[in-house]
């Protein structure tokens, strides 16, 4: 796929368009926008997973890349668990590290190949249900949100990054930046850009806290 070619920016756009119709849903609809997403959530990582199992091989079929973490979560809000965290934790590493998936697609398929409705299938959902998080169910970012999204990072990094040395995997492209290019090519070699990368997306989870999150009301003055 050719980045920001016409095919590309077709999946951008009907990625924002479903965001804008799900976003305007409303708490009235949200019963059955929760099942309807919870449920394409679920077809999605049972055709995606059982595409990977097909390939018989360890280091591609295991959900072990930080989207699938993502999934799982949003997966977990949407079943009816109300957990502040996990949302801290989706949002802030999906709109700071998965977004880059999208902007930057390793895709060797293009349209109209099946693997190219998967990709901005599973990718673009995720900002859908985030959509729908906000929009539907009212969850808000707090000043202090990116913390929690700063450990899920460090805790996934430490885990997949060890399974990937040791094994000689590369989920989350912790040991080999992706082949089509990606930013990851302007930090230096491993583990460099593992590190570098950490550090910006921790970075950006606290800028975009500090600019999008309401400030707490001030102490009044007695």
């Amino acid at each position: 796929m050719t980045w920001f070619g016409t095919t590309h920016l077709a999946g951008l756009a009907g990625i924002w368009l479903a965001c804008l119709l799900i976003g305007r849903g409303g708490t009235r609809s949200r019963t059955w926008i929760d099942r309807f997403l919870l449920l394409n959530l679920v077809a999605y990582m049972a055709i995606a997973y059982t595409w990977r199992w097909s390939q018989l091989s360890l280091a591609t079929c295991l959900p072990l890349h930080l989207c699938d973490f993502i999934l799982f979560g949003a997966c977990y809000l949407l079943c009816g668990r109300r957990s502040q965290t996990t949302f801290e934790g989706i949002h802030l590493l999906s709109w700071t590290s998965s977004i880059w998936a999208l902007i930057t697609p390793d895709l060797p398929n293009d349209f109209p190949h099946y693997r190219y409705f998967e990709f901005f299938w599973g990718h673009g959902l995720i900002f859908v249900v985030l959509a729908h998080l906000q929009g539907g169910q009212g969850y808000r970012l707090t000043r202090d949100s990116w913390k929690g999204a700063a450990l899920s990072l460090q805790l996934w990094i430490a885990l997949v990054g060890t399974l990937d040395y040791v094994f000689g995997w590369n989920y989350g492209y912790l040991m080999v930046r992706p082949p089509a290019g990606s930013p990851l090519d302007y930090l230096g070699p491993w583990p460099c850009y593992v590190l570098l990368a950490d550090a910006l997306v921790v970075g950006l989870c606290w800028l975009v806290c500090r600019l999008f999150a309401p400030r707490p009301p001030a102490a009044m003055v007695l």
